[in-house]
């Protein structure tokens, strides 16, 4: 019999070695963050329920956002590191699928125009392009 051994089982032999006592304590506002990724999430599928109504198939895109908008606001309020005169700023590559998050986001924090919201989604035979590549407020 090949692949995995019998009896299976999920648990990995994983062990915090960091003492609960000697964690840190999360750098943010939870409920702030709670709320702005809330809003986030309501606005990117205002974007895809409004392109649905052009162009359909497009309903996977909520999808992939939804399922990791935790992991990307984390990154965003307290990991992606900004452009500076020293530092060229982080690259991040999001799965394209993630695209209405991540412009929802942008649309909020006032980095995109409610214009070139509208535009999603971005089809480049049809001769309209989104918005330009989004960089970090540094």
């Amino acid at each position: 019999m090949s692949g995995i051994d019998l009896p299976f089982t999920a648990n990995t032999p994983y062990a915090n070695t960091i003492p609960v006592r000697l964690e840190p304590l999360f750098p943010g506002d939870q409920e702030l963050e709670r709320r702005i990724k809330s809003l986030i999430r309501w606005n990117a599928l205002a974007m895809v329920v409004r392109a649905n109504r052009e162009e359909h198939n497009i309903g996977g895109h909520i999808s992939t956002y939804a399922s990791a908008a935790t992991l990307y606001e984390v990154g965003f309020n307290h990991f992606f590191r900004a452009r500076t005169p020293e530092f060229e700023g982080d690259t991040i590559y999001f799965q394209g699928h993630a695209a209405p998050g991540i412009y929802a986001r942008a649309f909020m924090e006032g980095r995109i125009s409610a214009q070139q919201l509208e535009n999603f989604p971005s089809r480049a035979e049809a001769g309209r392009r989104l918005v330009p590549p989004i960089r970090i407020p540094g």
